[in-house]
Order: C-alpha cells, then sequence, then structure tokens
C-alpha cells in the first residue's frame, strides 16, 4: 500500500478519496501513488465501465491535496450518484476493499 505523507500532519493511503486543487478548481479521485513530483488519482468523473482505469495527476508543488473521510457528506446531486457508481467499479476491479 502507497502512503502520502501530509505537510500538515495526516497520512493519505491508496484508494483513500481525496479533494485536489487544480488550476483554480476542486476535483475529487480516489488517491493511486506519489510520483515523482506529482499525486497521481482516478479522478471520479474517469471512472466508468471501461477496461481501463486511467490516472490523472497533479504537480505536489502546485497544488493542495485533501482527504475526505465522509465523501456522502460532501457530494451532492449528481456527483453523489457518480461516486455511488465508480465506488461499485472500483470495487469491481479489486482497487477498494
Amino acid at each position: 500500500m502507497k502512503k502520502l505523507f501530509l505537510r500538515y500532519g495526516g497520512e493519505i493511503n491508496t484508494g483513500d478519496f481525496i479533494a485536489v486543487t487544480k488550476h483554480n478548481s476542486l476535483s475529487f479521485g480516489w488517491f493511486v501513488q506519489e510520483g515523482r513530483g506529482t499525486i497521481q488519482y482516478y479522478f471520479l468523473y474517469s471512472i466508468s465501465d471501461q477496461r481501463k482505469l486511467w490516472k490523472d495527476y497533479v504537480y505536489k508543488d502546485q497544488s493542495r491535496i485533501m482527504k475526505i473521510n465522509n465523501p456522502e457528506e460532501v457530494l451532492t446531486g449528481a456527483d453523489l450518484i457518480q461516486y455511488e457508481q465508480a465506488v461499485k467499479i472500483l470495487k469491481e476491479k479489486n482497487f477498494l476493499r
């Protein structure tokens, strides 16, 4: 299991749901791993019934990462529906338990 240690305390493990700031916007996804100067994650809306999961990434020094412990309390409407569908797919692909 990959871990990312946060600058201001705490850690993010592979499979944790995160919020990512990128180019003055906020996106949600699941932490995959830390790369060379990057954070790699599965973007919430990139997960569908496709056979391959596509990773997105942000540069660590140009973004902020926040761990979301209770996504059901943060997401609403279409985002919550997409989250529930994505969780099923990620469990089928053995990324989440």
